[in-house]
Protein backbone atom coordinates (compact mmCIF):
# COMPACT_ATOMS: atom_id res chain seq x y z
CA UNK A 1 0.00 0.00 0.00
CA UNK A 2 1.80 3.20 -0.85
CA UNK A 3 0.30 7.59 0.16
CA UNK A 4 1.42 8.58 3.07
CA UNK A 5 -1.96 10.72 2.73
CA UNK A 6 -4.23 7.55 3.66
CA UNK A 7 -2.88 6.57 6.53
CA UNK A 8 -3.14 8.46 10.29
CA UNK A 9 -0.50 8.36 12.79
CA UNK A 10 -2.59 6.56 16.20
CA UNK A 11 -1.87 9.59 17.78
CA UNK A 12 -4.16 11.62 15.77
CA UNK A 13 -6.71 8.93 15.34
CA UNK A 14 -6.84 9.25 19.10
CA UNK A 15 -7.24 12.63 19.49
CA UNK A 16 -10.13 12.81 16.75
CA UNK A 17 -11.86 9.90 18.39
CA UNK A 18 -11.45 11.98 21.79
CA UNK A 19 -13.00 15.34 20.17
CA UNK A 20 -15.92 12.84 19.08
CA UNK A 21 -16.19 10.66 22.15
CA UNK A 22 -16.54 13.88 24.66
CA UNK A 23 -17.25 16.56 22.22
CA UNK A 24 -14.50 19.01 23.23
CA UNK A 25 -14.86 21.92 20.91
CA UNK A 26 -12.21 23.76 22.71
CA UNK A 27 -9.28 21.44 21.90
CA UNK A 28 -6.77 22.74 19.41
CA UNK A 29 -6.27 21.61 15.83
CA UNK A 30 -6.03 17.33 16.42
CA UNK A 31 -3.42 17.54 14.12
CA UNK A 32 -1.31 19.80 15.31
CA UNK A 33 -1.84 18.91 18.75
CA UNK A 34 -0.93 14.97 18.33
CA UNK A 35 2.54 16.40 17.69
CA UNK A 36 2.99 18.54 20.45
CA UNK A 37 4.10 17.47 23.72
CA UNK A 38 1.81 17.45 26.38
CA UNK A 39 3.13 19.82 29.17
CA UNK A 40 2.28 19.64 32.58
CA UNK A 41 -0.68 21.78 32.59
CA UNK A 42 -2.96 20.04 30.33
CA UNK A 43 -5.92 19.10 31.94
CA UNK A 44 -6.07 16.32 34.03
CA UNK A 45 -9.36 15.52 32.83
CA UNK A 46 -8.59 16.16 29.03
CA UNK A 47 -5.77 13.24 29.63
CA UNK A 48 -7.89 10.96 31.78
CA UNK A 49 -10.39 11.44 27.81
CA UNK A 50 -7.24 10.64 25.93
CA UNK A 51 -6.36 7.46 27.92
CA UNK A 52 -10.19 6.16 27.31
CA UNK A 53 -10.19 7.37 23.67
CA UNK A 54 -6.85 5.23 23.27
CA UNK A 55 -7.91 2.10 24.72
CA UNK A 56 -10.82 1.89 22.72
CA UNK A 57 -8.81 1.91 19.79
CA UNK A 58 -6.51 -0.52 21.43
CA UNK A 59 -9.30 -2.99 22.10
CA UNK A 60 -10.24 -2.41 18.48
CA UNK A 61 -7.10 -3.57 17.15
CA UNK A 62 -6.39 -6.61 19.32
CA UNK A 63 -9.87 -7.56 18.17
CA UNK A 64 -8.86 -7.16 14.43
CA UNK A 65 -11.60 -4.40 13.95
CA UNK A 66 -9.14 -1.76 13.21
CA UNK A 67 -6.11 -2.44 10.87
CA UNK A 68 -2.60 -1.25 11.99
CA UNK A 69 -0.09 -0.65 9.85
CA UNK A 70 4.06 -0.21 10.05
CA UNK A 71 6.14 1.84 7.75
CA UNK A 72 10.09 1.39 8.02
CA UNK A 73 11.41 3.56 5.15
CA UNK A 74 12.38 7.19 5.50
CA UNK A 75 9.89 8.37 3.10
CA UNK A 76 6.73 6.30 4.44
CA UNK A 77 5.50 4.53 0.90
CA UNK A 78 5.74 1.13 1.90
CA UNK A 79 2.80 -0.05 4.15
CA UNK A 80 2.40 -3.66 6.09
CA UNK A 81 -0.60 -4.85 8.26
CA UNK A 82 0.91 -5.78 11.82
CA UNK A 83 -1.20 -8.94 13.24
CA UNK A 84 -3.20 -8.64 16.37
CA UNK A 85 -0.52 -11.11 17.91
CA UNK A 86 2.33 -9.09 17.23
CA UNK A 87 0.11 -6.16 18.34
CA UNK A 88 0.19 -7.85 22.02
CA UNK A 89 3.38 -7.90 22.41
CA UNK A 90 3.51 -4.17 21.86
CA UNK A 91 4.00 -2.43 25.56
CA UNK A 92 1.26 0.16 25.51
CA UNK A 93 1.92 3.83 26.70
CA UNK A 94 -0.74 4.99 28.82
CA UNK A 95 -3.47 2.67 27.30
CA UNK A 96 -2.78 3.67 24.11
CA UNK A 97 -0.74 2.18 20.64
CA UNK A 98 2.58 4.38 20.16
CA UNK A 99 3.40 5.61 17.70
CA UNK A 100 6.78 4.12 17.70
CA UNK A 101 6.56 1.04 19.33
CA UNK A 102 10.08 0.90 20.75
CA UNK A 103 9.22 -1.03 23.91
CA UNK A 104 8.18 -4.81 22.78
CA UNK A 105 7.21 -7.34 25.61
CA UNK A 106 8.70 -10.71 25.91
CA UNK A 107 10.11 -12.90 23.90
CA UNK A 108 11.40 -9.95 22.06
CA UNK A 109 13.45 -11.88 19.74
CA UNK A 110 13.99 -12.79 16.10
CA UNK A 111 14.40 -9.65 13.21
CA UNK A 112 10.69 -9.39 12.66
CA UNK A 113 10.11 -8.13 16.36
CA UNK A 114 13.62 -5.73 16.28
CA UNK A 115 12.68 -4.06 13.03
CA UNK A 116 9.23 -3.62 14.02
CA UNK A 117 10.91 -1.46 17.31
CA UNK A 118 12.27 0.60 14.51
CA UNK A 119 9.00 1.51 12.67
CA UNK A 120 6.05 3.93 12.49
CA UNK A 121 2.42 2.65 13.19
CA UNK A 122 -0.79 4.04 11.54
CA UNK A 123 -4.05 3.52 10.73
CA UNK A 124 -5.79 3.76 7.32
CA UNK A 125 -7.99 6.49 7.27
CA UNK A 126 -11.00 5.09 5.28
CA UNK A 127 -10.46 1.86 7.81
CA UNK A 128 -10.77 4.30 10.73
CA UNK A 129 -13.94 6.80 9.58
CA UNK A 130 -16.01 3.79 8.66
CA UNK A 131 -14.97 1.97 12.39
CA UNK A 132 -15.60 5.73 13.61
CA UNK A 133 -18.94 6.09 12.15
CA UNK A 134 -19.70 2.47 13.40
CA UNK A 135 -18.84 3.23 17.19
CA UNK A 136 -20.74 6.58 16.88
CA UNK A 137 -23.60 4.94 15.72
CA UNK A 138 -24.18 3.15 18.90
CA UNK A 139 -25.11 6.80 20.68
CA UNK A 140 -23.03 5.57 23.57
CA UNK A 141 -20.37 8.78 23.72
CA UNK A 142 -20.69 11.05 26.84
CA UNK A 143 -20.87 13.91 24.23
CA UNK A 144 -24.02 12.25 22.18
CA UNK A 145 -27.52 13.80 23.78
CA UNK A 146 -29.15 10.91 25.06
CA UNK A 147 -26.29 8.29 24.81
CA UNK A 148 -27.47 5.45 26.87
CA UNK A 149 -25.44 5.34 30.19
CA UNK A 150 -24.89 2.36 32.42
CA UNK A 151 -27.48 2.67 35.69
CA UNK A 152 -26.01 3.68 38.92
CA UNK A 153 -27.44 3.63 42.85
CA UNK A 154 -31.10 3.95 41.90
CA UNK A 155 -31.81 3.34 38.64
CA UNK A 156 -35.67 4.96 38.64
CA UNK A 157 -34.33 7.82 40.04
CA UNK A 158 -30.13 8.14 39.56
CA UNK A 159 -31.13 10.72 36.44
CA UNK A 160 -32.55 13.29 38.84
CA UNK A 161 -29.98 12.96 41.72
CA UNK A 162 -27.15 13.37 39.06
CA UNK A 163 -28.91 16.59 37.55
CA UNK A 164 -29.39 17.71 41.39
CA UNK A 165 -25.55 17.09 42.01
CA UNK A 166 -24.66 18.62 39.28
CA UNK A 167 -27.17 21.93 40.39
CA UNK A 168 -24.93 21.92 43.76
CA UNK A 169 -21.40 21.97 42.41
CA UNK A 170 -22.24 24.62 39.41
CA UNK A 171 -23.50 26.34 41.88
CA UNK A 172 -20.22 25.72 44.13
CA UNK A 173 -22.49 25.12 47.38
CA UNK A 174 -20.76 21.08 47.16
CA UNK A 175 -17.25 20.06 45.27
CA UNK A 176 -15.57 16.50 46.04
CA UNK A 177 -13.38 17.89 48.29
CA UNK A 178 -16.59 17.46 50.62
CA UNK A 179 -17.48 14.41 52.30
CA UNK A 180 -20.50 12.34 50.85
CA UNK A 181 -22.53 12.94 53.92
CA UNK A 182 -22.43 16.62 53.48
CA UNK A 183 -23.50 16.19 49.70
CA UNK A 184 -26.25 13.78 51.73
CA UNK A 185 -27.19 16.46 53.78
CA UNK A 186 -27.10 18.96 51.22
CA UNK A 187 -29.52 17.21 48.83
CA UNK A 188 -31.85 16.64 51.89
CA UNK A 189 -32.35 20.14 52.86
CA UNK A 190 -33.15 21.47 48.72
CA UNK A 191 -36.70 22.03 48.00
CA UNK A 192 -37.28 18.62 46.51
CA UNK A 193 -38.62 17.01 49.18
CA UNK A 194 -37.10 13.41 48.59
CA UNK A 195 -34.65 11.41 50.72
CA UNK A 196 -31.09 10.88 48.43
CA UNK A 197 -29.96 7.56 47.88
CA UNK A 198 -27.03 5.72 50.22
CA UNK A 199 -24.17 7.37 50.56
CA UNK A 200 -22.73 4.45 48.21
CA UNK A 201 -24.99 5.42 45.65
CA UNK A 202 -24.30 8.95 45.75
CA UNK A 203 -20.63 8.09 45.94
CA UNK A 204 -20.91 6.20 42.36
CA UNK A 205 -23.01 8.66 40.85
CA UNK A 206 -20.54 11.58 41.69
CA UNK A 207 -17.35 9.02 40.57
CA UNK A 208 -19.45 8.66 36.89
CA UNK A 209 -19.82 12.38 36.80
CA UNK A 210 -15.68 12.50 37.05
CA UNK A 211 -15.46 9.65 34.62
CA UNK A 212 -17.65 11.63 32.37
CA UNK A 213 -16.77 15.37 32.38
CA UNK A 214 -13.17 15.17 33.45
CA UNK A 215 -14.17 18.05 36.11
CA UNK A 216 -12.28 17.96 39.58
CA UNK A 217 -14.68 19.15 41.48
CA UNK A 218 -15.81 15.81 41.24
CA UNK A 219 -12.90 13.70 42.56
CA UNK A 220 -13.10 12.07 45.88
CA UNK A 221 -10.53 11.97 48.25
CA UNK A 222 -9.51 8.19 48.42
CA UNK A 223 -9.68 7.45 52.39
CA UNK A 224 -7.24 4.76 53.69
CA UNK A 225 -9.47 2.18 55.81
CA UNK A 226 -9.01 2.15 59.23
CA UNK A 227 -7.16 -0.47 61.39
CA UNK A 228 -9.36 -2.25 63.80
CA UNK A 229 -7.78 -2.06 67.28
CA UNK A 230 -8.39 -5.69 69.28
CA UNK A 231 -10.24 -4.75 72.43
CA UNK A 232 -8.91 -5.39 75.65
CA UNK A 233 -10.50 -9.20 76.02
CA UNK A 234 -8.35 -10.08 72.90
CA UNK A 235 -11.52 -10.58 70.77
Amino acid sequence: MDGRSEFLPISEATFFLQKGMFGQKNLPNIVVEARKKIGPKFLAGVGQWREQAAACILTAALAGKLKVYVTYEPDQKKFEIVSPNTLKLIVPVRSALPDHPTRIAYPRSGPPLIRLSRGALFLSKSEFECWYRAEKAKRKWPSQEGASKRPIGRPRVSADWRARIKHLVEGGEWSAQKSIPTLKKSLAASEFGEAPPSDDALARIVDELLKETGDDRYRRKRRRPSRKTPNRHGD
